[in-house]
């Protein structure tokens, strides 16, 4: 099932929600948000982020007709509820902070008024979380955003909050080189020239970038503000 299918599952089920769930308290984010905004690759599953965690549970299948209806099985914990509405196509309700300055635009999307991710944030998230457990379809959509000049600046400017996940990131990397091809069979990426396992390089210098700005800032802050 194609992301817009899954979405549009979603934003129904959101909607019958509103109520106790309006959509300033959420936002669509993750690999399909990011398909929405690039049409770089295609994607299955579809990412609810909420802050507070008293409106997780509004989206359980033990609770939610709507959603014990359509589920063929769910994991459900204390932060992420995942429902299976397909053998290959989910529904992701995660609770996660927003991580950027300006962490969505509010757009109309299939005829809802939502709160989408920008794609620093997206890739920020990535990034953050994923640090240990990178996968291809995450390398193909950070260097999608590093591709986009002005997305690729905003990423820069929060690279603070995952600049201590470098390290951990570059050897995740030298793993998914042994991994690429195998994987990269499985997802239909719609741009070819993010096919390649080059494509590594170029999150690799921009990590090591990452690494250069933060001793930098590291410098000044041991400075002090006088000197």
């Amino acid at each position: 099932m194609k992301w817009e299918s899954v979405l549009k599952i979603a934003l129904k089920v959101l909607e019958r929600q509103r109520e106790h769930v309006p959509f300033t308290e959420w936002t669509w984010g993750g690999g399909s948000a990011l398909a929405y905004r690039y049409g770089h690759r295609d994607s299955e599953d579809v990412d609810i982020f909420f802050w507070n965690a008293q409106l997780l549970p509004f989206f359980s299948p033990r609770v939610n007709s709507d959603l014990e209806e359509i589920a063929l099985r769910y994991n459900e914990m204390s932060h992420f509820i995942k429902v299976w509405i397909g053998e290959d196509s989910q529904i992701d309700f995660i609770l996660a902070p927003s991580l950027t300055k300006e962490p969505f635009t509010i757009e109309e999307v299939m005829g809802y008024r939502i709160q989408v991710e920008t794609p620093w944030e997206i890739a920020t998230k990535k990034l953050l979380y994923r640090s240990y457990d990178l996968k291809v379809r995450d390398v193909v959509d950070v260097v999608a955003v590093l591709r986009h000049r002005e997305d690729r600046e905003r990423l820069l400017k929060s690279s603070d909050v995952f600049a201590g996940k470098v390290e951990e990131i570059g050897k995740r990397l030298t793993y998914l080189e042994k991994e690429w091809d195998r994987a990269v069979e499985r997802l239909t990426i719609f741009d070819e020239s993010l096919k390649g396992v080059s494509i590594l390089g170029e999150l690799r210098d921009f990590l090591f970038e990452v690494a250069g700005r933060r001793k930098r800032l590291d410098r000044r802050k041991r400075r002090g503000p006088y000197l």
